[in-house]
């Protein structure tokens, strides 16, 4: 199976990332489906200016420009300039580097995970070439510009009018994924309050094992054992994978 795997942060050995977060954080991602004997590429967000392709642990690495006034994770900012930021990354309409991928590397599927500084913009690259999409829910990107849904010292319970304004589009964008695997049931919780949001979605403990088939309304069942496997498209369009 070839999976192209997308994430805003994929350390490498001696990326910006690495020496930031002194970890292999985001890596893991790509391991396991080699492990399993399938094909992977990732696509991370541009950390530094013209970042090359990088091999690691047996997977392409590809590097995004990032689209805004500056890379995502970076230094702090002023309120009004955090605010352009955010305004620019709900409005992303394009993923170039994705789309070429995608168009090369000819995925059975794309699994996303964070999006910042490559946008929800990436779900329609997929989507306009036919490629199912399975998003891992890592943080609260898609209700909280900050991702964090965390202000003036306390856990936000209700989604504020700002935030509800700077993700109108990326929570529009999510009509167009066939699954949704959740990392914590707080945000599972909270991204299931924007339905219609997530009207194929399936969720589970990312601790746990999941050895059966997740059925989606959607016509695709996919099953994740660290990875993920689509099977068969129930009008038949994608076969056996």
């Amino acid at each position: 199976m070839r999976v192209l795997i997308t994430s805003s942060i994929y350390p490498t050995p001696g990326s910006a990332e690495d020496r930031r977060r002194r970890g292999d954080i985001c890596a893991p991602a790509g391991r396991e489906p080699c492990r399993a004997g399938d094909t992977v590429e990732v696509v991370r967000a541009e950390s530094e200016r013209d970042q090359p392709v990088e091999e690691c642990n047996g997977v392409t690495v590809y590097s995004a420009p990032v689209q805004n006034i500056y890379p995502p994770f970076s230094e702090p900012r002023s309120a009004p300039v955090r605010g352009i930021w955010h305004a620019i990354e709900d409005w992303q309409s394009s993923a170039t580097l994705v789309s070429k991928r995608i168009q090369a590397f000819k995925p059975d599927c794309m699994h996303s995970n964070n999006l910042s500084g490559l946008t929800a913009a990436i779900w329609k690259s997929a989507l306009d070439q036919d490629v199912p999409v399975v998003h891992t829910l890592h943080d609260y990107y898609l209700t909280c510009p900050r991702c964090s849904r965390f202000m003036a010292g306390h856990a936000c319970e209700r989604t504020c009018m700002s935030c509800e304004i700077l993700t109108i589009n990326r929570k529009r964008a999510t009509r167009q994924l066939r699954a949704v695997v959740g990392v914590s049931q707080r945000g599972a919780r909270y991204s299931y309050q924007t339905r219609p949001v997530f009207r194929y979605a399936a969720t589970h403990r990312h601790s746990q094992r999941l050895d059966r088939d997740i059925e989606t309304p959607d016509p695709c069942t996919f099953r994740h054992r660290n990875n993920i496997r689509v099977h068969r498209a129930a009008d038949g369009r994608k076969g056996d994978r």
